[in-house]
């Protein structure tokens, strides 16, 4: 009997050992950070530590109490005047599409603001190009090159008589082709509109220009482009670019590499570089897993991107009111009382929907016009409300009433704020109109009705900058300096977190990334000052100073 009382007696004290609390057993951290942490957490938004143990977050709290979780192997990181963020999150941009143009002939408005000085450029890899061989250039801009004019048939083939000649614009909605790309792609002059938007421009004799507008209409020659090799070593470019920004995780919004590419390259010595969220056309469904929430904390493929509308820079956005009439919307190619129109017929695009919808996959919708938004909310209501947090792209123009009715929905919004900033100017003067350009990208009033929108870049449209992308949700400035629509302002923590735990809780990762918070992985991006006491025009200037993923600190 005292044999069995010993034993039991052994076992209780076994089991009472056994149920300890971790902290007490807790191995010591590994890294620790002293200094300004901002956390994106609303129950604890700034710190004076944070510790992490093998890539997560153990602590986050007061210096002293953090530091006693160290030991003498714990790396301290003192940020002295720098400041700690979580690691940013861009929940729209094409590392696909970056990296098939990040190897063309740059002819943009950044590097040549004349067009003349683009063509020289152009010519020159022309001349120093094989005969036959294809020569493709982007960025070529009617709204940052004052003297642009629309290349002619005949202007083209002069610059590439033996050669198949593709110009993308900056915009990446209209191109332009010489007579040997039309040839070499099987572009003859019966070729018909295709179903997909967009058109081959015709002059009055109904001869072909050399004009595209939309990719649907520039297939045959992108699809040589997209060939998945071709561009595989720019891919890792890409993902390091990225991640040189404070960026730790991307989604990528169609134009995708096959899955094991994009996985392969976003490793670094067979360890990931960046975590990817990734959004498939409906010509990418052979990469579509049997069912939802499918695949990894590095990479998961989210949901389907849909077009509705187009862009305002070829006419192809949805808008009630006509565009403007002038010469910027003629060299765009926009006729005269142009309002642009659904790329897709509303019962096609809603029985995507409701099958995607019902497969449970999450839905990122590209509506920019303010009749596409309010025929996609429209759509979107016959769906009901779920929680697949599904998604308007870009945004451009979004009635007050669409907003709430999304809102209603439990639907998110993702705005592409560089439209203020780099071409808000035309678009105020000679696209839209004063009254339309202010109340375009209604973020503050997404904010308030509790859409949680993110911000992007759209890259390659414009470079990913998190800090530049937040600067214009702030002040709304135009290059020109005009601030257009100051109703829609942001504060600080606002636009932080547009690009921190909102765009995070948009991709479903808000449970893993976002924000410092204990049990987080430890995505962390350190940058050279407090931004929350730096002024917002400087912010743009604000360096990124390392970058940590999953706890392993990838730069500098």
């Amino acid at each position: 009997m005292h044999r069995i009382d010993r034993i039991v007696c052994t076992l209780i004290i076994f089991l009472a050992l056994s149920a300890t609390p971790s902290s007490a057993k807790q191995k010591p951290a590994e890294h620790i950070w002293l200094g300004t942490i901002i956390t994106m957490d609303q129950k604890q938004p700034i710190a004076e530590a944070i510790a992490v143990r093998k890539g997560e977050i153990i602590a986050v709290g007061d210096s002293s109490s953090v530091l006693a979780l160290g030991d003498r192997h714990t790396e301290i990181i003192r940020l002295e005047g720098r400041a700690l963020l979580p690691g940013f999150v861009m929940a729209h941009e094409h590392p696909g599409i970056s990296a098939v143009f990040g190897g063309l002939v740059d002819i943009s408005g950044f590097t040549y603001p004349r067009m003349v000085d683009a063509f020289d450029a152009l010519s020159v890899v022309v001349q120093n190009s094989e005969p036959g061989e294809w020569v493709y250039g982007i960025g070529l801009d009617p709204v940052l090159q004052a003297d642009f004019s629309p290349p002619t048939l005949a202007k083209l083939d002069s610059i590439a008589p033996d050669n198949p000649l593709f110009l993308i614009t900056q915009a990446m909605h209209s191109f332009w082709a010489n007579s040997k790309a039309l040839e070499a792609a099987g572009i003859t002059q019966d070729i018909q509109d295709p179903p997909g938007g967009g058109h081959y421009g015709r002059d009055e004799a109904g001869n072909l220009t050399g004009f595209i507008a939309e990719s649907a209409a520039a297939a045959p020659i992108l699809k040589n482009l997209r060939k998945p090799l071709r561009a595989a070593g720019r891919l890792k470019t890409v993902f390091h670019e990225l991640s040189a920004s404070g960026i730790t995780t991307v989604a990528s919004m169609g134009f995708n590499p096959p899955p094991w590419l994009a996985k392969w390259m976003a490793r670094e010595h067979f360890r990931p570089i960046i975590r990817q969220v990734v959004y498939l056309k409906t010509d990418e469904l052979s990469y579509l897993p049997s069912s939802p929430d499918k695949g990894t904390a590095f990479y998961r493929i989210a949901g389907i991107k849909l077009w509705h509308d187009g862009s305002p820079y070829t006419g192809t956005m949805d808008i009630h009111d006509p565009y403007l009439h002038n010469d910027v919307t003629v060299s765009m190619g926009i006729e005269e009382g142009a309002s642009g129109e659904p790329l897709i017929t509303d019962s096609v695009f809603l029985s995507q929907m409701l099958q995607f919808d019902s497969e449970g996959w999450q839905l990122a919708v590209h509506a920019q016009g303010d009749a596409s938004n309010e025929a996609v909310c429209q759509m979107f209501q016959q769906l009901g409300r779920r929680d697949l947090r599904h998604r308007v792209e870009h945004g451009m123009l979004m009635s007050p009433k669409v907003v709430q009715e999304l809102a209603a929905l439990g639907m998110t919004a993702s705005f592409h704020v560089d439209h203020i900033s780099y071409y808000g100017d035309a678009l105020a003067h000679s696209v839209l109109g004063p009254e339309r350009a202010s109340q375009m990208l209604p973020i503050r009033s997404a904010v308030q009705a509790g859409l949680r929108p993110s911000l992007q870049a759209d890259s390659p449209m414009f470079a990913a900058k998190p800090f530049h992308l937040m600067q214009t949700a702030i002040l709304r400035s135009t290059t020109s300096g005009m601030q257009l629509g100051s109703q829609e302002t942001v504060g600080m923590l606002a636009a932080l977190r547009m690009v921190t735990i909102d765009a995070a809780w948009q991709l479903h990762m808000d449970h893993i990334v976002g924000s410092l918070e204990v049990g987080k992985r430890a995505d962390l991006v350190e940058v050279s000052s407090d931004p929350l006491k730096t002024d917002v025009q400087n912010w743009n200037n604000i360096q990124v100073k390392a970058v940590w993923l999953d706890g392993r600190q990838l730069r500098p």
